[in-house]
C-alpha cells in the first residue's frame, strides 16, 4: 500500500515538473505583442491635441492628426526649413502635424490609423486569463503575463509589479477609466519590458502626481498626466493628451526617424484641334490618358500630327508654352499637371520658328547704290484672329478691320478694345512681329498685314503676358 502511495506521489511530481517546463503551470495564454505599426515612430499621438505646461521633457517624436499644429500648445514650436516637421526645446525628437508640408499629412494619417488598429487589436485579444482582478482596485499586486479584463474602471492605489521575462506580454482590457494614485509605481520584474505592456482603456487615463508608469497606453478618449508624472512607454489617445511638467520616454528606445514615403503626382495628357471638328488631328507619346509619376521625375511627351495637320503648341496647366516649336516637351513632376497638345490644319498660318534664321555674311564688295524709288502707295490689311477653337466674340479695333491704301512710310495708329467678354485682346502681329499693348503705331513701308489677336478668358486659356510670339491661330478673316 505504501508503495502504491509513493508511486502516485512520484507521478504527481513528474507531472508538476512537466507542466513547469512547458510554461503551462499557470494555464495562461502566450500572447504576441500588439502591433502598433507606424505609430511606433511616436511616443505621443493624439487626434485632437497635445498640450503641456511646466518643464516637460519628451524623448521621441510626437504628432497630431487630423487636428492641425495649432492644437499643439505650450511647446514653442520652431518650424524646420522643410516645413515637414517642427522642433521644440521640450522634445528630443520631432513634432508632426497634419497641416505640415507633404508628405507629413499622409504620414500622420497612417500613424493615427495604425494607433486605432492597435486599440482594436488589444481590446479583442482572447482568451482572457484574469477577469476583474481586485474588482478593479489594485495595490500591492504581482501580475503575471497574460490578458486581464475588467468590466469596470481600474484604480491603482499603491505600487504593483508586473513579473515575467523579456518575451512575456501583458494586455490589460479596461472598460472604464484607468487612474493611478500619486507617487505610485508600476514596477517591472524578471526582465519584463515596458514595450510588451499594453493598457487598452475605453474611458480616460489619469496618471497621478509624481507617479511612475510603464507600458503603452491605448486610450479611446484622453490621457492626462498630472504634475511630475513619468511615463516609460507611449501615450496614444484618440482625443487629447495633456501634460504638466512630465517625463515621457519611448520605453528606453532611441528616437526613430519617421520615414518619408515617396510623393506621387498625376499627369493628364489631352489633345485638341485649334480649329475645325476633326477627330483625327494628331496623337501623343505617351498616349492621351492619366499617368502617375514620383515627385521629381522628368517626363517627356511628344506630339505627332496627322496628315494635313501640324503641331501648334503645348498648354501646360492652363499656361501657353511657346518657348519652343518642338513637338517634344520635357518638364518635372513637382505637382499634378494637365498637358494639352494643340494641332492646327496646315491651311492656317503657322508660327515662325523661335530661333532666328542665320545672318548671311556681308558681301566683300559694297553693293551698288540704288536710288530711292519715287513715292508710291502701299496697302495695309487689318484682320482679327482667335487663339482657340471656340466661337470667337471679338472686341472692337479702331480703325476697324479692312484694307487701307496709304503712301509709303505712313504711320498708322490702331487701338483694340476689350468689349466682348469672355474674350480679351492679347497682342498685335505686324508682318510677323508681335506687339503688346492695346494701342500701337506702325509704319507702313510696304504691303503689310496687321493682326489683332484675341483669346478666351476661360481658365484653360489664360495667358500671362508677355510671352514669346505664337500664331497657329484660327484664321477668321475680315470681320
Amino acid at each position: 500500500m505504501k508503495k502504491k502511495i509513493l508511486i502516485a506521489i512520484l507521478m504527481l511530481f513528474v507531472s508538476f515538473l512537466a507542466m513547469m517546463s512547458t510554461g503551462n503551470f499557470f494555464a495562461k495564454s502566450g500572447q504576441s505583442q500588439v502591433d502598433v505599426g507606424s505609430a511606433g515612430n511616436f511616443v505621443i499621438l493624439a487626434k485632437t491635441g497635445i498640450s503641456t505646461t511646466g518643464n516637460t521633457s519628451i524623448t521621441g517624436n510626437i504628432g497630431v492628426s487630423p487636428i492641425d499644429s495649432t492644437a499643439i500648445t505650450g511647446f514653442a514650436l520652431v518650424m524646420d526649413s522643410t516645413n515637414t516637421f517642427s522642433t521644440s526645446s521640450l522634445v528630443d525628437g520631432r513634432v508632426y502635424a497634419s497641416d505640415y508640408a507633404l508628405p507629413t499629412p499622409s504620414v500622420m494619417t497612417t500613424a493615427i490609423s495604425d494607433m486605432e488598429a492597435a486599440y482594436t487589436d488589444a481590446a479583442g485579444r482572447t482568451p482572457v486569463d484574469y477577469s476583474n482582478v481586485g474588482s478593479g482596485s489594485l495595490g500591492g499586486n504581482v501580475l503575471l503575463a497574460g490578458v486581464y479584463k475588467w468590466n469596470s474602471g481600474v484604480t491603482i492605489a499603491t505600487n504593483i509589479t508586473l513579473s515575467g521575462s523579456s518575451s512575456d506580454v501583458w494586455i490589460f482590457q479596461i472598460a472604464g477609466n484607468l487612474v493611478t494614485s500619486s507617487s505610485t509605481t508600476i514596477n517591472l520584474a524578471g526582465g519584463a519590458l515596458p514595450s510588451n505592456v499594453f493598457w487598452q482603456v475605453a474611458g480616460y487615463t489619469e496618471l497621478g502626481t509624481y507617479s511612475y508608469f510603464n507600458g503603452v497606453i491605448l486610450d479611446k478618449t484622453y490621457i492626462a498626466m498630472d504634475t511630475g508624472a513619468t511615463l516609460n512607454g507611449r501615450a496614444f489617445a484618440q482625443t487629447a493628451v495633456t501634460l504638466d511638467s512630465n517625463t515621457v520616454g519611448a520605453c528606453g528606445e532611441t528616437v526613430p526617424v519617421v520615414p518619408t514615403p515617396p510623393v506621387y503626382y498625376t499627369l493628364t495628357i489631352k489633345t485638341e484641334p485649334c480649329s475645325g471638328s476633326s477627330t483625327d488631328y494628331g496623337t501623343t507619346t505617351p498616349p492621351v490618358g492619366v499617368y502617375t509619376y514620383q515627385s521629381g521625375t522628368n517626363v517627356t511627351v511628344t506630339a505627332h500630327p496627322s496628315a494635313g495637320w501640324y503641331f501648334d503648341s503645348w498648354i501646360l496647366d492652363d499656361m501657353y508654352n511657346v518657348t519652343t516649336n518642338s513637338n517634344t516637351i520635357t518638364f518635372t513632376m513637382n505637382s499634378d499637371h494637365v498637358l494639352w497638345a494643340i494641332f492646327n490644319p496646315i491651311e492656317y498660318p503657322q508660327r515662325p520658328p523661335t530661333t532666328p534664321p542665320p545672318v548671311p555674311s556681308p558681301p566683300t564688295t559694297p553693293p551698288p547704290v540704288i536710288p530711292s524709288p519715287p513715292t508710291t502707295n502701299v496697302t495695309l490689311t487689318v484682320l482679327k484672329f482667335c487663339f482657340k477653337p471656340v466661337t470667337c466674340q471679338y472686341g472692337d479695333i479702331s480703325p476697324d478691320v479692312g484694307t487701307y491704301t496709304v503712301p509709303v512710310g505712313t504711320n498708322m495708329t490702331f487701338t483694340a478694345i476689350d468689349d466682348a467678354p469672355p474674350f480679351k485682346f492679347y497682342s498685335w502681329n505686324f508682318n510677323g512681329q508681335e506687339l503688346f499693348g492695346n494701342t500701337i503705331t506702325v509704319t507702313v513701308t510696304a504691303n503689310s498685314t496687321l493682326y489683332a489677336m484675341f483669346t478666351a478668358k476661360s481658365p484653360l486659356y489664360v495667358i500671362s503676358p508677355p510671352i514669346s510670339y505664337r500664331t497657329g491661330l484660327r484664321h477668321v478673316g475680315i470681320a
